[in-house]
Formats: structure tokens, C-alpha cells, sequence
């Protein structure tokens, strides 16, 4: 079972992988993001039920899951924002929104898994 686990972890890690590298893409095309957002959404609820599984076979993975779901707490909480954002606002906090971005990335990178 820990093996299942380990399997699903791995391909949310190259899943992370892809949708990291389409958000430099998207920072300026709402349409991308929210489809982002709707992955990383589904993201996250894969690493959620990966939390449910018996003590002993999430005992190597726990802390990693945990991270990892905190992780892409934040990028969903940031990706929501930006997508009720206006365009002006977007535009005019280009920087922080760049900043967002690379926490998105962060987040989903395959060295944080």
C-alpha cells in the first residue's frame, strides 16, 4: 500500500511539474490561470486523501504530504485572488503578482515534494 502512495505522490510531483511550467504563461491571461488554479485545486485534493490513509503506511510520507498540502493551500488562496482581480489591479501589482506567481512555482516544484 505505502508503494500506491508513493506511486500517487509521484505522479502529483510531475503533474506539480507541468502546471509549474505553464504559469510564467499565464500571469497575464485569466483563462489560464483559472485552469491552472482548477489543477491545482484537484492537486490538492489528491494530496488531501493521501492525509486519510492508515498511520502506518503514510509514516515516511507524512511530513512530505503535510508540506506539500500547505504548499498548495497558498497557491490555490493566491491563484483565487488573482482571478477576482481586475485587470487594472493586476497591471498595477504586476510585481507582487510576479512574486505570487513564483510561490505558485515554488509550491509545485519537484524540489519541495
Amino acid at each position: 500500500m505505502a508503494g500506491e502512495v508513493i506511486g500517487l505522490i509521484d505522479i502529483a510531483v510531475n503533474w506539480g511539474k507541468e502546471i509549474k511550467a505553464t504559469v510564467d504563461a499565464a500571469k497575464h491571461n485569466k483563462d489560464a490561470c483559472r485552469d491552472i488554479g482548477v489543477r491545482v485545486a484537484l492537486l490538492a485534493e489528491l494530496v488531501e486523501s493521501q492525509k486519510k490513509k492508515p498511520e502506518r503506511e503514510l509514516e515516511r510520507l507524512k511530513a512530505s504530504v503535510l508540506r506539500v498540502s500547505e504548499d498548495l493551500e497558498k497557491a490555490k488562496d493566491f491563484l483565487k485572488m488573482y482571478n477576482s482581480a481586475s485587470w487594472l489591479r493586476r497591471h498595477a501589482f504586476a510585481k507582487d503578482y510576479k512574486d505570487g506567481f513564483s510561490a505558485v512555482g515554488e509550491a509545485l516544484s519537484i524540489s519541495r515534494s
